[in-house]
């Protein structure tokens, strides 16, 4: 059974020779695995970790982003960021939010130092060739898209401003969220074009909630982002073909969200971050395991940079006998895995998934 074959069975809610496997993780993560494996490359490394699941997206060829003295920059979608170290290694934090004194819609499009991202910005010309080099060895299923519109509109806003404005100034938020769905929903149509056809899912997301519950009211999350959910599906399903499948990823407590989320037409939910108030797998499956897929669930909080080998084993074993049966299930940690990891751990992980 080739990657393709298997992934497609398991999202059919029937049982592949092995569960599926997607594994995400930081740059500091995959050097340590390329070195392991001695290998130089990202495909080298997903051939030797087993990834069935392959993310194709196009390269950014738009202006050249902006750099500060302090040695921050403006990426694409129109944030300002800077590299925050830590003893396990590194990540990118928020310098500032551009939009963050905006209060009238008309002051939207003259806001100094920001630009609102477009889709002539990426290249779409090589996404045929990224997915030849993918399935150079076997057929791989192929996700595309990046669509986070939630997360891109408080990013640029701030987090606290947008939640007070979604209150007393909602029509501004729209407006900033409705600037990134068209952008996303663009990009997307884009890329399967490019793809012609061989793209078989395609990824969105927002983190909606946190560790103990939902970051907004379910009703702030119709009113605001479920009709963009929506939008984002059935267009591209109404242009690319009803057999696409759909990846939702959110951190955090969502369960409550699942029947919404269903109906809007998501497949495959993602990463199931166990620690979280209503994501134990077993409830999840019982409940849900029929009508959707899960990908994730290996917890990356405590068990798999802590535990021992055997037990990063023995939990990736009983993730596998829960989420797996009949399918259903893409194994894979409950996010990237992180820079305080080791290598061990990692291989002793995959080790259980496969077995």
């Amino acid at each position: 059974m080739n990657s393709r074959e298997r992934v497609k069975l398991a999202l059919n809610h029937q049982q592949p020779d092995r569960p599926p496997l997607w594994l995400w993780m930081v740059p500091e993560i995959s050097e340590k695995l390329r070195k392991h494996f001695g290998v130089a490359t990202e495909e080298e490394l997903h051939e030797e970790i087993g990834n069935d699941v392959w993310w194709i997206n196009p390269d950014y060829i738009g202006p050249e982003m902006k750099t500060y003295e302090d040695g921050s920059w403006q990426d694409p979608l129109g944030m300002r960021l800077r590299i925050v170290k830590n003893k396990f290694g590194s990540y990118e934090d928020y310098v500032n939010f551009p939009l963050a004194n905006v209060q009238l819609l008309a002051d939207l499009d003259h806001v100094a130092d920001f630009q609102w991202v477009q889709p002539d910005w990426y290249d779409y010309s090589n996404i045929k060739e990224k997915i030849e080099r993918a399935c150079r060895k076997e057929q791989r299923w192929i996700v595309a898209g990046t669509a986070t519109v939630f997360e891109r509109s408080w990013q640029v806003m701030g987090f606290e401003k947008m939640f007070i404005d979604m209150a007393i100034n909602p029509e501004l938020v729209k407006a900033v969220m409705d600037r990134y769905q068209q952008f996303f929903l663009e990009n997307t149509c884009r890329t399967l074009e490019a793809a012609d056809g061989r793209v078989d899912m395609v990824y969105f997301g927002c983190d909606l909630a946190s560790q103990e519950g939902l970051l907004i009211s379910r009703e702030m999350f119709r009113e605001f982002i479920k009709e963009g959910f929506r939008d984002y599906i059935d267009t591209l399903k109404a242009r690319f073909g009803s057999h696409l499948k759909f990846f939702m990823h959110s951190c955090g407590a969502v369960s409550e969200l699942i029947p919404e989320l269903i109906e809007l037409g998501v497949d495959v939910l993602n990463p199931i971050q166990v620690q979280a108030s209503g994501m134990e797998p077993k409830g999840l499956k019982d409940e849900f395991g029929d009508k959707l897929s899960f990908c994730g669930a290996l917890d990356i909080q405590d068990i798999l940079p802590h535990g021992t080998p055997q037990e990063v084993k023995s939990e990736a074993i009983r993730l596998v006998s829960i989420l797996g049966k009949d399918g259903g299930y893409i194994a894979s940690a409950a996010h990237a895995v992180q820079a305080d990891t080791s290598v061990e751990n990692i291989l002793a992980m995959l080790e259980g998934f496969k077995e």
